[in-house]
């Protein structure tokens, strides 16, 4: 399956520049036998944010904690600890994504970690990229919240992220690049063409 990855950054206004959020539809085409036409379908989309590391830390705490919690727990957990903050040395932006949605009849092939691998690959490469591991909201009722964080850090840490907090629930890697089983399997998608 060939993937389309159009992130948008959402500019409102220059304090967006702080932390600025990214919503990509992931999408592919489709060939319909009916109208023997292409289409594009849209699978699912990414919800991220860039924490750009040329403010202080302390304004980027501030202006998380006005945006939404699990951005303020990341900001804090990254910014208020010492030994946290030296995990972001060297990098320009702390990535977080917040969710990856994709339509159930999608799901269970690999398609999120791949469009979440190219979207990373297009804007956080060498960057630190984490997440908060835990079950999308149409199946958080299907599994106790600890069994749920287990199986989502399992599923995350296969995108390359090694580093977990289990007092934060954070899933985290400094100077992120994809996997090269991911980049197997993406480009023998691209191959297949």
């Amino acid at each position: 399956m060939y993937f389309q990855i159009e992130p948008t950054a959402y500019i409102v206004n220059g304090h967006d520049l702080l932390i600025t959020p990214f919503k990509t539809p992931i999408k592919t085409e489709f060939y319909d036998e009916d109208t023997d036409e292409e289409k594009d379908i849209e699978l699912g989309y990414i919800l991220a944010h860039r924490f750009d590391l040329a403010y202080s830390p302390r304004t980027l705490v501030s202006f998380a904690d006005d945006l939404e919690s699990d951005l303020f727990h990341v900001a804090k957990f990254f910014f208020e600890n010492k030994n946290n903050s030296q995990k972001l040395s060297g990098s320009r932006y702390l990535f977080y994504i917040d969710y990856i949605f994709l339509e159930p009849e999608f799901r269970g092939h690999g398609y999120a970690l791949q469009a979440l691998a190219l979207f990373l690959e297009l804007f956080a490469r060498g960057e630190v990229v984490s997440c908060h591991p835990r079950p999308m909201n149409d199946l958080e009722g299907k599994y106790s919240k600890t069994k749920g964080q287990l199986i989502m850090r399992k599923y995350w840490s296969k995108l390359g992220l090694t580093y977990y907090s289990k007092k934060h629930n954070i899933l985290w890697q400094d100077e992120w690049s994809m996997p090269q089983w991911l980049k197997s399997t993406i480009f023998k998608s691209f191959d297949d063409l």
